[in-house]
C-alpha cells in the first residue's frame, strides 16, 4: 500500500505517474481530511482521474494506492 500526501496543482499528474507505473490499481483519493466538508472516494485510478478533471482541485490531497496482491 503507497500513501501520497499531495496539493491540489499536483494531484492529476501523480495520479497519472502512478497509473503508468502501477496500472489501474485500486485507490482512495480524500480532500481536505478533518475538515467538515472532508470527501473520500475509492475507485480504480483511472475513475478518479477523470473525476480530477471534470472538477477543480482545491485543498489538500491524501492517495492511497492498494499494493500488489499478486502472489509470487
Amino acid at each position: 500500500t503507497l500513501i501520497y500526501y499531495e496539493s491540489p496543482h499536483r494531484i492529476q499528474a501523480l495520479i497519472t505517474a502512478a497509473l503508468d507505473v502501477f496500472g489501474d490499481r485500486p485507490a482512495a483519493l480524500a480532500n481536505d481530511l478533518t475538515k467538515m466538508y472532508e470527501q473520500v472516494g475509492r475507485a480504480p485510478l483511472s475513475v478518479l482521474l477523470e473525476q480530477l478533471i471534470t472538477k477543480r482541485p482545491r485543498g489538500e490531497y491524501i492517495l492511497v494506492i492498494e499494493g500488489n496482491m499478486e502472489v509470487g
